[in-house]
């Protein structure tokens, strides 16, 4: 999809349609972005919008920043994005195997829930991440990648360490947050042309390749790592933003300096064709939920479900039991 298409919008608080609400209230709203949407209201200065695929009265009004759109925008797809991400250098992804030619087409697992299977190839196939494939080799469904990982060049992009970028937060003294969580995930990066066969998986239906990447890949973490710090490289060196794959946190201490950042993020993200899941993204808290820690000004503790599922352990009774709760303790020390 082009980026003609993209829109700029914002997420207000809650409200039933727009009765008495003002220009002014909306001009003080965050924006993020997102595909399908519809145009609502039109003057000079900007437009109005409704995310077609959030549900309830108004509880999402939107105005753009671009004000080139002279008629509705399509909202006949229900769930963003639809289309290949772009092919810049730094959204593709290398699968350099060795051998894997070799390897032998997987067996044809059973799948039981076969109505599921349907739903995920339809949708897949309609957005153009799958395509049929006449592959030598195949991997199990569902993205069973062991064998490919094994015969995979490793991508030794670093991902950051949980404990940095809380400490990078933390020194800071945050007063506010801006969480943003980003749409379709490492299917934001494509394959490189040529090497999508290796990435085939058999199915009942039938054979299919990937077009992007998937959860599953061994180098898909590191890819997509990449690629957001390329993107935010300038932003990131200037110590109001952390990213951990497709997490996006903004933190500050100045409520107008917050806004900016926000802005610059967002402008980022549609230069790169990039779009958010409104229902997942906060704008300008005083607490907020980031990688399994609750972030608020002076203090970082442990989640609540995380604090849930220690207190709820299961009696340990073997050794691989208790290095599980160990690695699982260990992540909050």
């Amino acid at each position: 999809m082009s980026n003609n298409n993209s829109r700029a919008v914002n997420k207000p608080n809650q409200f039933e349609g727009d009765k008495g609400k003002s220009k002014e209230l909306l001009d003080n709203l965050y924006l993020y972005f997102a595909r399908n949407t519809k145009k609502i209201q039109t003057n000079k200065d900007e437009v109005q919008c409704a995310l077609s695929y959030i549900k309830g009265p108004a509880q999402f009004f939107i105005h753009t920043i671009i004000t080139d759109a002279e008629e509705p925008i399509s909202d006949s797809d229900n769930a963003p994005p639809i289309g290949l991400p772009s092919w810049a250098n730094f959204r593709k992804s290398f699968i350099q195997t060795f051998g894997v030619e070799d390897d032998t087409q997987a067996a044809l697992n059973k799948i039981t829930k076969l109505k599921e299977l349907d739903t995920f190839i339809k949708e897949n196939l309609r957005k153009g991440y799958i395509r049929l494939s006449k592959s030598p080799m195949a991997s199990p469904f569902f993205f069973d990648y062991r064998k490919l990982n094994d015969a995979t060049i490793k991508n030794a992009y670093p991902i950051p360490q949980v404990e940095d970028l809380l400490d990078c937060v933390a020194s800071a003294k945050p007063t506010m947050f801006t969480k943003l969580d980003l749409c379709a995930g490492y299917n934001n990066v494509r394959i490189k042309e040529g090497d999508e066969w290796k990435g085939a998986f058999i199915t009942p239906r039938g054979l299919f390749e990937p077009i992007v990447i998937f959860f599953g890949m061994t180098n898909s973490p590191a890819t997509f790592q990449a690629m957001m710090d390329g993107i935010f490289v300038d932003l990131l060196l200037e110590g109001w933003l952390v990213i951990y794959i497709d997490d996006i946190l903004i933190y500050s201490t100045n409520h107008a300096e917050h806004q900016q950042c926000t802005q610059l993020v967002l402008q980022h993200l549609k230069k790169s064709d990039l779009f958010l899941k409104p229902e997942k993204c906060f704008f300008d808290i005083s607490e907020v939920k980031f990688l399994g820690f609750i972030l608020q000004p002076g203090q970082i503790g442990m989640a609540e479900d995380k604090v849930s599922a220690v207190l709820n352990w299961p009696k340990i009774n073997s050794v691989k039991a208790l290095q599980q709760f160990l690695g699982f303790a260990n992540f909050y020390l």
